[in-house]
């Protein structure tokens, strides 16, 4: 398995931090920790990216398929 790394700045993380728990709805009674947190959605994000893009991907080619056998199939002289 191969390893994604994100490296942000010691100076930064409580900005990145602070910002995505913010936009994400962070809760921390229920959430763990900002760290946590900010991880899942980084996660998240990349799985959700890569569906959508799958997705996105087998529709237009299952419209091309069916396109190309609607076409195979009408016979006009």
């Amino acid at each position: 398995m191969a390893t994604l790394s994100i490296t942000i700045p010691t100076d930064q993380v409580n900005r990145v931090q602070d910002a995505i728990c913010a936009v994400y709805g962070y809760n921390p009674d229920t959430d763990g920790t900002k760290t946590a947190f900010t991880k899942g959605v980084v996660i998240n994000f990349i799985k959700n990216t890569v569906k959508s893009y799958e997705v996105d991907q087998a529709s237009v080619a299952a419209r091309e398929a069916a396109l190309a056998d609607a076409e195979a199939g009408i016979t006009l002289t």
